[in-house]
This record gives C-alpha cells, structure tokens and sequence, in this order.
C-alpha cells in the first residue's frame, strides 16, 4: 500500500464534519465535511484507496480468468474421458455380441475386454 497522509481532526467540528448553523446542521466550512483539519489530504487518502481496490480488483479478476480457463480445460478433458469411455463401451458391447463367434475361434472375450478398458488409444 502506498504512503499515506497523518491525518489531524478538526478543531472547529470536533471531527464530526458538521456544524449547526441557523438551526440546522450543515458541513463544517473548515474541514468541508471531511472532520479533518487538512480536507485534502482526506480526499488524497480516499484516492489513493481507491487506486488501491483498483488494482486489487484487477488481480482477482486475472485470478478469476485464470480459473476459468482450468476449468474449461478439465471439462474439456472430461469430455474427452467420456467419449473415450463410450467407445470402450461400445467396444465391450461388440464383444459380448460376438461372443460365441470369439469363443469358436479361440479368443476369451473378457481377457479382450479387459484389455480394452486397461489401455488403448484417446480414439
């Protein structure tokens, strides 16, 4: 955070940033509603306060976008499981199909299909 301005209250209002005149109460005209004696190094504060939330609004907007592209990634990456999730089921649907055909030419459908689900390609 960037220097700041010591701030001293005001004499007049007592700090309060008001006064009464003609039975109402209305800014003090020498803190000019601020209850400091130096109004515009109140307003300096503010400013650089502001400046402040600026930038931090700026970084976790960054963060924010950040995350949303991981997570844009990791749906991406769940689809891609599922796609290749189903084509591993459809593979083992196949299998169980032609089973009796598998078995009449020595193969064992269930080692195939474990194979199947271990491994293989992204496709």
């Amino acid at each position: 955070m960037s220097a700041r301005y010591a701030l001293a209250l005001c004499q007049s209002c007592e700090g309060s940033g008001e006064t009464e005149a003609e039975s109402h109460r209305m800014d003090c005209p020498d803190c000019l509603g601020t209850g400091y004696a130096e109004p515009h190094k109140r307003i300096l504060n503010l400013i650089m306060d502001l400046i402040e939330a600026g930038k931090q609004r700026d970084e976790w907007m960054k963060e924010c976008e950040t995350n949303m592209a991981l997570l844009k990634l990791a749906l991406e990456s769940g689809e891609q499981a599922i796609r290749q999730r189903e084509a591993y089921a459809a593979a083992l649907r196949e299998i169980m199909i032609n089973e009796e055909g598998l078995h009449r030419m020595g193969y064992n459908p269930y080692l195939i299909a474990r194979e199947a689900l271990k491994g293989g390609s992204d496709d």
